[in-house]
């Protein structure tokens, strides 16, 4: 017995919620008066990137840029349209400029901060490891031993990181409360 079940997903923005579902993401943000504004923007199916999702280490890349793409959008007409007067037209010409194809710096701009986040991450996780490994190297000097040393200084970079992360979170979220 297989049931479909929708996926839906999304996330906050200026004042306001983005959902997303298979074929239209939409937006809700409150103005200054406290009304409601809407957009929705349907989702394009691209035959070139629906190619690259089926490469399992590419798909993954492909999704998040994919994905901050959309989400990018939407951020900039929550932004927008939370400033702008509701008597304006600005709703209108920010609904025209989201329906232009996206421009070639964005893609190229999202491909950049995607390798030099890559890249970055690789010389913490990896590069790091193996060079203060290496200072140990008259100690430890076996092979196995080498590689033990490096794991375990990983394993400290990793709960490190995640201790980090945990804390500035869950010190903001006391903030919040207090």
């Amino acid at each position: 017995m297989s049931e479909h079940v929708p996926v839906y997903g999304g996330q906050a923005v200026i004042e306001g919620v983005m959902m997303g579902g298979k074929y239209t993401t939409v937006t809700a943000v409150r103005r200054k008066d406290h009304s409601v504004s809407y957009y929705e923007c349907p989702k394009e199916d691209n035959p070139s990137l629906n190619t690259l999702k089926k490469i399992p280490i590419i798909r993954g890349i492909v999704a998040i840029l994919e994905a901050s793409g959309i989400g990018t959008k939407h951020l900039n007409f929550a932004s927008e349209v939370y400033d702008a007067d509701p008597a304006e037209d600005g709703i209108r010409a920010v609904q025209k400029d989201e329906k232009k194809k996206r421009s070639l710096s964005t893609i190229l701009g999202l491909t950049a901060i995607g390798i030099l986040t890559f890249l970055f991450s690789k010389f913490v996780f990896t590069l790091v490891p193996a060079v203060v490994a290496s200072f140990f190297e008259p100690l430890i000097s076996s092979n196995t031993g080498q590689v033990l040393l490096e794991g375990l200084f990983k394993i400290i970079l990793l709960i490190g990181y995640i201790y980090l992360v945990y804390s500035q979170n869950f010190s903001k979220t006391l903030r919040c409360l207090i």
